[in-house]
């Protein structure tokens, strides 16, 4: 924490993935077309880029 890191917060679902209500199960989860590229993108230009969900993990639902 003693470093400085600029960062960009982008939603998981409808943002990096296609939107499909609540995905609990890995086969269901679709990247949009040019996800990773961005995400790529993003690292590449000195920002870190940081997924973020308010989804729950199955286990706690």
């Amino acid at each position: 924490m003693c470093n400085k890191q600029k960062c960009t917060f982008l939603d998981r679902d409808g943002t990096i993935n296609k939107y499909d209500g609540l995905i609990s199960r890995e086969e269901r989860f679709e990247l949009e077309l040019f996800a990773a590229e961005a995400v790529r993108r993003i690292n590449e230009s000195g920002y870190l880029a940081i997924v973020i969900t308010n989804q729950l993990p199955r286990t706690l639902v």
